[in-house]
């Protein structure tokens, strides 16, 4: 199930929404997207709430460097 998330999210949504806007509106909203999806992080606290957050903005990073999930 994370996987497919990661691919719509990351694979799909992001490169769609940078083709109509810029970088920094595709990651913020794939961000968001992807954080929400994580729901049960918001239960947990703010850790790991900032690592989900985190890691999403490091995957944006990535898939722009090496153009690749």
């Amino acid at each position: 199930m994370e996987l497919k998330i990661i691919l719509l999210v990351r694979g799909y949504l992001y490169q769609m929404i940078k083709q109509n806007h810029n970088i920094v509106i595709a990651a913020t909203v794939t961000t968001i997207l992807f954080t929400l999806l994580h729901g049960g992080t918001f239960e947990a606290g703010i850790i790991p709430v900032l690592n989900v957050l985190t890691m999403s903005l490091l995957m944006t990073i990535v898939l722009e460097y090496s153009g690749s999930i």
